[in-house]
């Protein structure tokens, strides 16, 4: 899954002809401060029960009985163990390139898995108009940042 953001703000793309040297830093600082947004943003949603356009499939009743005996709960939160939202992570590659992925094999297979049923490993309009303001801000707070000076 990729996102793709234009930047459409015009103090941004001032700053980015008046110091071109100063884009790769600002941008891999957005990009990771907008990364650790959205993948804050799918763990949170998870956990309540929603996915990328609303609520979660409800679980079957023979996987709500076996939730049960293990004491858990009937809420679709794709939570049994913790260990595929634990390995979730996000880092910024580099200036163009922001990522969020799962730092082992079983969770990565499991989040493709329980994606099929319920998407969840994405953000819908709303809130890639939300990453591309944080993206921005940490931008432009990076920049102001090294165009005057301060650290």
């Amino acid at each position: 899954m990729k996102v793709k953001w234009a930047i459409d703000n015009k103090e941004v793309k001032a700053m980015l002809k008046k110091y071109p040297d100063k884009i790769d830093k600002a941008s891999k600082f957005g990009l990771a401060r907008a990364s650790a947004w959205v993948e804050s943003k799918i763990k949170a949603r998870t956990a309540a029960g929603k996915g990328v356009s609303g609520g979660f499939k409800p679980y079957s009743p023979g996987y709500l009985e076996a939730r049960a005996k293990k004491g858990r709960g009937s809420t679709v939160d794709l939570m049994f163990t913790g260990q595929m939202m634990g390995a979730m992570q996000s880092k910024a590659k580099s200036a163009k390139l922001g990522i969020i992925y799962f730092t082992g094999g079983g969770a990565a297979q499991k989040a493709m898995w329980n994606h099929r049923t319920r998407p969840f490993f994405d953000i819908n309009m709303k809130e890639e108009g939300q990453a591309a303001k944080v993206f921005s801000d940490a931008f432009m707070k990076s920049l102001r940042a090294t165009t005057t000076g301060a650290t």
